[in-house]
């Protein structure tokens, strides 16, 4: 279980270390900031000394202005966005 769980870490950590930011140009580094976006990743395992969970949370800033990120124990993900005041 050890060797399958690491490899889905190196798997996982593998994109955040693939993008090179020096070497893209002016209009490629403007469009990268107007990406906005969030992921939840929780890993779950049975252990002798019960259910032990990992839960790893990335949100940009801006793209849960007024809402919440839940986690049930089943480790079932739900980001709620609530509307934007009015201005």
């Amino acid at each position: 279980m050890k060797p399958l769980l690491l490899g889905v870490l190196m798997l996982g950590l593998a994109g955040c270390a693939n993008v090179q930011l020096d070497k893209m140009t002016a209009e490629q580094l403007k469009e990268v900031v107007k990406i906005k976006d969030a992921g939840v990743t929780c890993i779950s395992l049975g252990t002798p000394w019960g259910r032990q969970s990992a839960l790893f949370i990335s949100v940009d800033k801006g793209v849960v202005t007024s809402g919440a990120v839940t986690v049930d124990p089943d480790c079932k993900a739900t980001i709620v966005n609530a509307p934007s005041p009015p201005k």
